[in-house]
């Protein structure tokens, strides 16, 4: 559990970073900001190809074409068939349903209900990859030893509740800036153990 906390902390530096640069270069040009997740998607490959050589020995590789593993249903439905998964599944897939539906559309509304810009929301955005570096990193290890992976699970699900709740139900933006990094930190919660 450890492990996949700091992994997740990981993550959290990245969206704690990602939006703080992505807000800056909007001040440049609003195209700055895909120009320079190119930039970077490309400085990552570049790392990955030249710093990660092949674990694997020769032997134990295999050469067989893998467009017959990439079909995503061959995977879900021998672990759907099995019943103490199918209530974890469906929550996990409504929770991403969720916080998809609410990336997708955040600028526009942080744009439409509390006139924040680009800056602003960036802003938002940060505080939320602090918060999940602080679930990640901090909590989920601490309550890990304390909780059933169950009860996290659980308490994750309802902190990230409240926090849709309070995004969507915020009267003033200093509210709305208290709803994101609950939103996120419940969610963090919920995936941690």
């Amino acid at each position: 559990t450890r492990a996949y906390g700091l992994l997740g902390a990981a993550y959290g530096a990245g969206l704690l970073c990602g939006p703080a640069i992505g807000g800056v270069l909007s001040l440049v040009h609003s195209s700055a900001p895909a120009f320079g997740a190119a930039v970077l998607l490309a400085l990552n490959f570049f790392f990955l190809y030249i710093m990660l050589p092949e674990s694997l020995p020769p032997e134990r590789r295999t050469y067989k074409p893998i467009v017959g593993q990439l079909n995503p249903f061959g995977v879900l439905v021998p672990i759907a068939s099995r019943p103490v998964l199918r209530g974890p599944l469906i929550a996990t897939f409504l929770l991403n349903v969720a916080l998809s539906g609410l990336q997708a559309n955040f600028a526009v509304f942080a744009a439409e209900r509390y006139g924040l810009g680009p800056a602003a929301v960036a802003g938002l955005l940060a505080a939320a990859g602090l918060a999940n570096i602080v679930v990640q990193a901090v909590l989920v290890p601490t309550l890990s030893a304390r909780l059933s992976d169950a009860t996290l699970v659980l308490a994750g699900s309802a902190v990230n509740a409240l926090g849709f709740l309070a995004t969507g139900f915020a009267p003033v933006s200093a509210v709305f800036w208290g709803s994101v990094p609950l939103t996120t930190g419940g969610y963090s919660l919920s995936r941690g153990p």
